[in-house]
């Protein structure tokens, strides 16, 4: 027979109501009274329908017990080998029957520091009234403690002497068909979930638990949301929930909703605790990290004080941390790279807070920087390409450590140079693009090298309009995408290659004011976004393509000073950031556009030799001089007329442009950059110049003061890098014969045109 009765720490609430054999319940009017830490925590009735639901699933489990082919092996692993089988099968016989009239009765309370209990001396199981009402509706969770303890009241049945450790677990688990590592099982035969339970001033023995080989079981996760409600406090300090992941997953924890001081961890397989969030009061609670494959537990625990939370919980499984997130917290932080030193500002989902200097010295490459996780932590590191090799510096989450060379000859592509996890490792590879194909360098799984190289393609892979690489796919592996005049393209990454080449778009894809590949939507695959004039468009990724064009701006965006996507507030959804002269600014994905902007600094932040928010490829270091002659002349005999030059390098671009004679050579003028010529012909001052737009970079190059044009350029044309433009001369306001070269923004802001030309190298614009 069961009863199912309402008990306090001070004795019985109500009358006991007869449950037999899990069979009709009669609905009682209870007349509850409870006070404090035992207070009940939801309608009093939802309780009872959760419960009553939760036994009779409880008995669908247990009367079938008998037929289960696997029965045998089950039971022997639960109470060991030196059970009486004899009574073990009439038990089942009893139960195949439907007939329970030797079980447990059924007593809920308040008050205790457990889910559930089973006391061998009263015969009784013990349900706590607060774990139920966290849990409403939530019939597996509290389906799973009722098998528990029956399993202990099982257990006393047929053994003489209590199997070891927590055997009502393990047989719940196994019941539910939940896999139990050897690790797992072992510790469970060595946990004492003893205690004991004050019922109406009687000390009774009991099998509880609250510990954390009876947590709460979430499963295996891959891309999830989880929302789960409880209350912890008083003789009920601790919640626990389980889940698995099978690969490299970024787990977001959020507890909010709270009435007192209410903290949470995030514990390791061997049950020590990786991470902690420990604000005080009631501020929410958060944990954001990159994790390996495994078994993991949340703890939720009570300060101070009594309260309800709500724990969000979300993972996307192979999704690295945005690239600038330098702490490890899931969301992108700003750096800035300056000739005395990098710096950073932290996200806090709200702002940049305070500058930081993370290195003593300035930290560049004569072939690039960039910024990400290369060594698994979550963390993302600082790399810069030399001639003579690749060299890091680790983030520990306060600083960049010294620098370490991870590649013993330089590594850098004719089309390009990249950072991004291809392998599915949580770890970010080296990628150059050649005219003969794709090529990588794995990281490491120690974390200490770039291993030699792999070809990925058999033929050169770019596009006219841009080369990206990001997991498009959601499989955790970033993918190789092209972006042409007619249509984006894309090859998966198979973790050891790069696949046959798929049409992603009919039209092709790209902004005016720029074009990325980030993940807008939170839903683990990279979205397509432009920025135009009118607004940023954004196609989503289904995963085998990308859908109809939306508009998520109802204006123009974008930055004097950059414009870049990252997810800065740590929600999994990469944001809008632009940073100007007196802030930056951002506008939050709510993955279906980006909501209302908002300053996230009251000063500027830029830096000389680079800024970087979220997953960017790089600012990257200008060109020299002396390869700015090579190429505009294509020889290396020219030199900076003086006054000119010094203008421009002394005066911090105030002449707005560099000037430069081929005086020594035969005057020809070579196009430094690929585009469409957007004018050709005199100023006012019948000064004959090309304008040509290169729709990658966003920049318009200004060649001026030609004598003679290439008679077979044409308005409207496209010309390649290298193309001979014309003769150097000396119409308009000019004074000598030179060539006059402006690189223009859309907004006709000038940069320093060996900024953007670096740029454009990094790029593989230019070879």
């Amino acid at each position: 027979m069961f009863e199912l009765s309402f008990y306090s720490q001070q004795g019985a609430i109500s009358t006991p109501h007869n449950h037999q054999g899990f069979g009709d319940f009669q609905d009682p009017l209870y007349v509850l009274n409870s006070s404090g830490s035992s207070q009940l925590l939801a309608d009093t009735q939802l309780i009872i329908n959760t419960v009553i639901q939760s036994i009779d699933a409880t008995k669908d489990i247990l009367t079938g017990l008998n037929s289960n082919s696997q029965i045998d092996g089950i039971l022997n692993v639960a109470f060991g080998q030196d059970y009486q089988t004899d009574l073990a099968d009439e038990i089942l016989q009893h139960l195949a029957q439907n007939n329970f009239t030797n079980a447990p009765e059924i007593k809920l309370v308040s008050g205790q520091n457990f889910n559930g209990a089973y006391a061998k001396e009263t015969n009784t199981i013990y349900l706590s009234q607060e774990f139920v009402a966290a849990n409403l509706g939530n019939l597996g969770t509290v389906t799973g403690v009722l098998l528990e303890e029956f399993g202990h009241y099982i257990d006393g049945q047929i053994n003489v002497l209590d199997a070891a450790g927590d055997e009502g677990n393990i047989l719940s688990r196994l019941l539910q068909g939940q896999s139990i590592s050897g690790a797992e099982l072992l510790s469970l035969k060595l946990e004492d979930d003893h205690d004991f339970l004050v019922v109406d001033g009687l000390s009774v023995g009991i099998e509880k638990n609250d510990s954390l080989s009876t947590a709460e079981n979430l499963g295996t996760l891959g891309y999830a949301s989880y929302g789960k409600s409880g209350w912890v406090g008083g003789n009920v300090p601790n919640d626990y929930y389980r889940f698995q992941i099978n690969g490299l997953t970024k787990v977001s924890l959020n507890l909010v909703n709270l009435q007192s001081d209410v903290d949470i961890k995030l514990l390791g397989a061997d049950k020590k605790m990786i991470y902690s969030s420990t604000k005080s009061g009631t501020s929410n609670e958060s944990i954001s990290s990159q994790l390996a494959a495994g078994t993991y537990y949340i703890h939720v625990y009570s300060y101070s004080g009594n309260s309800n939370y709500n724990l969000g919980i979300n993972t996307m499984l192979g999704r690295l941390n945005p690239s600038t997130d330098v702490d490890g917290d899931g969301k992108a932080d700003a750096i800035v790279s300056n000739d005395n030193g990098v710096t950073v500002r932290r996200s806090t989902g709200t702002g940049f807070s305070g500058n930081e200097t993370w290195t003593e010295i300035g930290y560049s490459g004569t072939k690039g920087a960039w910024f990400a996780d290369v060594t698994g932590d979550g963390r993302a590191d600082a790399i810069v390409s030399n001639a003579d090799g690749i060299y890091v510096r680790r983030s520990d989450g306060t600083k960049f450590l010294p620098n370490e060379k991870w590649t013993e000859i330089g590594y850098g592509g004719t089309y390009g140079t990249w950072f991004a996890d291809v392998t599915g490792d949580g770890r970010a590879d080296a990628i150059v693009s050649n005219a003969d194909g794709i090529y990588v360098r794995r990281a490491s799984s120690d974390g200490t090298r770039f291993l030699p190289n792999e070809k990925w393609t058999e033929i050169g892979y770019s596009g006219t309009q841009g080369t990206f690489f990001a997991d498009v796919t959601g499989d955790g592996k970033a993918d190789a995408i092209v972006s042409n005049n007619n249509w984006v393209t894309v090859r998966r990454s198979t973790g050891t290659g790069f696949s046959g080449n798929e049409r992603w778009t009919d039209i092709g894809y790209g902004g005016t004011n720029g074009a990325w590949y980030e993940d807008a939507t939170g839903d683990g695959k990279a979205d397509a976004i432009v920025s135009n004039a009118d607004g940023i468009y954004v196609r989503r990724s289904t995963g085998t393509g990308f859908s109809g064009n939306e508009k998520w701006t109802e204006i123009g965006y974008g930055g004097t000073q950059g414009t870049f996507f990252g997810d800065v507030t740590g929600d999994g959804k990469a944001d809008a950031i632009v940073s100007n002269i007196n802030w930056v600014t951002v506008r939050r994905s709510t993955g279906i556009g980006f909501s209302g902007n908002e300053q996230w600094t009251e000063i500027g932040y830029g830096g000389t030799k680079g800024t970087f928010i979220g997953k960017v490829r790089a600012d990257f270091s200008p060109i020299t001089r002396a390869e700015y002659l090579t190429r505009l002349y294509r020889n290396s005999s020219s030199g900076f007329s003086g006054a000119s030059a010094s203008r421009f390098y002394e005066d911090n671009l105030s002449h707005g442009a560099i000037d430069s004679t081929d005086n020594q050579g035969s005057y020809n003028v070579y196009s430094l950059v690929g585009g469409q010529i957007k004018f050709i012909g005199e100023d006012s001052n019948r000064g004959k110049y090309i304008d040509v737009w290169n729709n990658i970079l966003q920049r318009t190059f200004r060649y001026l003061h030609f004598d003679s044009f290439n008679p077979n350029l044409r308005l409207g044309s496209y010309i390649s890098q290298g193309d001979w433009l014309g003769i150097e001369g000396n119409t308009g306001y000019s004074f000598g014969r030179h060539t006059h070269i402006e690189s223009r923004l859309t907004n006709g802001t000038r940069e320093n045109p060996l900024i953007t030309l670096g740029r454009a190298k990094g790029l593989g614009l230019i070879i």
